[in-house]
């Protein structure tokens, strides 16, 4: 027969579980939606590029290519793919130390 305090704390472990299951699932479905958005953004500039590829005047601007597929001009084509590159690694790194922070916390509650 168990006592009450027993009691308290399995009914305190079972919501916990409860709250860690949840949590769990709601990064799940943010992680999904995040990988579906991606793949919607890839394949949306994917269905684009052949036209943007098609404007390009190939004789004149053979050497502006590498930075230009994004505007006329190579400067602007060049500052645009370095923001999002530097956008992708701010993301990256976020997400990269919240994983980190999470494990940490998940270590600390398993630790005795």
């Amino acid at each position: 027969m168990r006592t009450n305090e027993e009691r308290i704390n399995a009914m305190h472990m079972r919501a916990e579980a409860l709250a860690e299951a949840d949590q769990n699932r709601k990064v799940r479905m943010i992680q999904a939606a995040a990988y579906s958005l991606s793949l919607v953004l890839l394949i949306t500039l994917a269905s684009f590029m052949p036209g943007i590829m098609g404007t390009i005047d190939w004789d004149t601007a053979m050497w502006q290519m590498t930075g230009s597929i994004f505007s006329g001009s190579a400067a602007l084509g060049y500052i645009v793919i370095a923001v999002i590159a530097f956008l992708l690694g701010v993301s990256i790194t976020i997400f990269c130390f919240k994983l980190k922070e999470r494990q940490s916390k998940k270590d600390e509650e398993t630790s005795p």
